[in-house]
């Protein structure tokens, strides 16, 4: 990832209308996301953590 978009994920967040990288067809609308994986573990590795808030928020497989 580019040292730049980090630091403005870092200040700023994950914008949805722009960061997104798959669209997914969710009750027959086409529905801009973010995907990634989940890790139990300890990352050594670049990485983001993000908030989410799960009232208005949906986890797929």
């Amino acid at each position: 990832m580019d040292p730049k978009k980090k630091k403005v994920i870092v200040e700023n967040g994950i914008n949805i209308e722009n960061d997104y990288n798959k669209k997914i067809g969710l009750r027959g609308v086409n529905v801009k996301c973010i995907s990634g994986f989940l890790s139990p573990d300890l990352v050594l590795t670049d990485f983001v953590a993000i908030r989410v808030n799960t009232e208005n928020s949906y986890i797929a497989n």
